[in-house]
């Protein structure tokens, strides 16, 4: 995160999940990104659509908590 918003001067980092993807979304929560919302059918697989979880985080906000 320090690099995404110090070095590349990035205001928004965001991660993407399927819903069924339990260890991304782990991911996002350790790296302390929140839940934003559910991307209906926002993503082609073998089996058809998936619906994704879209986490994000905002520079000013990993800034005040750092």
């Amino acid at each position: 995160m320090d690099y995404a918003f110090k070095i590349l001067g990035m205001n928004r980092v965001q991660l993407k999940a399927a819903t069924e993807n339990f260890k991304s979304q782990r991911v996002a929560e350790r790296l302390g990104l929140s839940l934003e919302g559910i991307e209906r059918d926002g993503e082609l697989h073998d089996k058809g659509f998936v619906d994704l979880k879209i986490f994000a985080l905002l520079k000013k906000d990993f800034i005040s908590s750092n």
